[in-house]
């Protein structure tokens, strides 16, 4: 079944390394129009990309509660919500599998348990903005690029105009201003270029997050980091 080899029950070290590695050159690429999604909400109702295009652009944020690297970006990202939604910008956080299945986050088998799990990372995160949940099979994470913790803006006309294999709050705040600099001109004029840049970009490792998320995700997450890392067992 697609949900078994999507939702596996052990991590290991290298489980997006494939993926990664084609990353760049897959579709979605920035330029392409972004793939439409009906996904359902926590909380109720459903997040509709048409929709939310009808009202400005959108920062999409791929993950789970048991992402560190995810986790960790979270906080900075409520502060960018809270900047930038009201000026043309919404925000959603899109639910995927556990990178990290643990005895308290185990793999998905069914929507309510994912929704129960995507519920729980809301209200551990304090986040405002939306929080959807992908299907059980990863139709729409899988559509974007796949990867663990990976961010996507979409310009109102609904092309991907930024795509990151990692989240970076840091890196969409300069595409939010950049993006803001474009309305700006566009209600006057056209603007004067649109520039197409591709960066790897070096990233320091998150200091703490990763052994209190693992901790959250139960005993088994930690054992098999620790395994997977070669670091001794706590």
């Amino acid at each position: 079944m697609a949900t078994d080899s999507y939702n596996f029950e052990t991590y290991y070290r290298d489980i997006s390394d494939a993926t990664r590695a084609t990353f760049p050159n897959s579709s979605p690429r920035v330029g392409e129009p972004a793939p439409a999604f009906q996904l359902p909400l926590v909380g109720g109702g459903t997040a509709d990309l048409v929709e939310l295009l009808s009202k400005g652009h959108v920062v999409l944020i791929f993950g789970c509660i048991t992402a560190p690297p995810c986790m960790a970006q979270l906080p900075a990202l409520e502060s960018l919500h809270r900047t930038y939604g009201g000026r043309s910008f919404s925000f959603l956080f899109i639910y995927t599998r556990e990178i990290h299945p643990g005895e308290n986050f185990p793999p998905h088998r069914t929507l309510g348990q994912k929704l129960d799990h995507a519920s729980r990372m809301k209200d551990y995160a304090r986040i405002t903005f939306g929080v959807a949940v992908d299907d059980v099979q990863g139709t729409t994470h899988r559509g974007y690029g796949g990867l663990p913790s990976m961010a996507c803006v979409v310009h109102r006309d609904g092309t991907l105009i930024y795509r990151g294999s990692w989240t970076d709050a840091g890196m969409i705040r300069e595409v939010l201003e950049n993006g803001l600099q474009r309305d700006r001109a566009e209600r006057v004029a056209r603007p004067d270029r649109i520039g197409y840049h591709e960066w790897i970009k070096y990233m320091a490792r998150d200091k703490d997050p990763t052994a209190k998320i693992l901790d959250i995700a139960g005993p088994k997450a930690r054992a098999d980091y620790e395994r997977e890392n070669g670091l001794p067992r706590s």
